[in-house]
Formats: structure tokens, sequence, C-alpha cells
């Protein structure tokens, strides 16, 4: 596998640990998004009463249900920053 490091060197190997912790929090948020979506979409339907013969009631519940996803990201991130003891969105050393 080859990559680009910091000075812009092609090099063979691992990749740097930047892109294993971007690929880490994309991920989490990811699984976290799809969570919050469905559940929104599910939860949604039940509270909102939606009719599917009525566009604004669609609208209105895949508003509920991305504003879900963004929710269930951010807590599957957050999750991840309290399970793990070195969050991967901090550098070794910062506090």
């Amino acid at each position: 596998m080859s990559f680009v490091n910091s000075a812009g060197v092609i090099g063979i190997g691992a990749p740097p640990r930047s892109a294993n912790r971007a690929f880490i929090l994309a991920s989490t948020f990811t699984m976290g998004a799809m969570g919050g979506f469905f559940l929104g979409v599910l939860g949604g339907s039940w509270l909102l009463n939606v009719h599917p013969d009525q566009t604004g009631s669609l609208v209105l519940l895949f508003t509920f249900a991305g504003a879900s996803a963004v929710a269930g990201g951010v807590i599957a991130l957050w999750l991840l920053g309290k399970i793990s003891g070195n969050p991967p969105w901090r550098r070794n050393g910062s506090p």
C-alpha cells in the first residue's frame, strides 16, 4: 500500500496514524447516523402520525429522521470518546 507523507513523498507501507484516526471517526459517525436515521424513521412515523399520501407529512418525517441521524452520529462519537482511553480526535500529549 502506498501513501503520501507530510513532506509530499510517496511511501510504501502502513498509512499514517491520521488516516487511521480519520477512518475510525468517519466509520463511527456513519454507524451512529445510520442507527439514528432508522430510529428516527420508526419513532417519527409513530410520533408524527405520518400518512404516506400527504407530502408535507413525509417531508416532516424525513426532516425528523435527518436530525435524528446527525444526533445519532454525534452520540456515537461521544460514546467512542468515553469508552476509549485515548479518543482518536486528540493527539498524544494534548489535553
